[in-house]
C-alpha cells in the first residue's frame, strides 16, 4: 500500500490524517498517523483493514486531548 493509498483509504472513511510517518522493517512497511474522527468512522476503517489481505496488523488507539 502506498502512502497515497493509505491517505485515500482514510479519506474514504471520512478521516483526515495529520502527517503520515512510515517505517520500513525488512519486507514490512508501517504507516502511522493521528486522526480525528467519530468512533463510527474509525470502526468502519478497522473493518476495512481487517478485510484487506495485504494488511498484516493495525492498531487504533483513542487519544485524549
Amino acid at each position: 500500500m502506498t502512502r497515497k493509498t493509505f491517505r485515500d483509504r482514510l479519506a474514504t472513511h471520512g478521516l483526515k490524517p495529520r502527517a503520515i510517518a512510515e517505517k520500513v522493517d525488512g519486507d514490512t512497511l508501517e504507516y502511522s498517523t493521528s486522526i480525528e474522527g467519530a468512533a463510527a468512522k474509525t470502526e468502519s476503517l478497522s473493518t476495512a483493514l481487517r478485510a484487506d489481505p495485504d494488511v498484516l496488523a493495525f492498531d487504533c488507539q483513542p487519544h485524549r486531548a
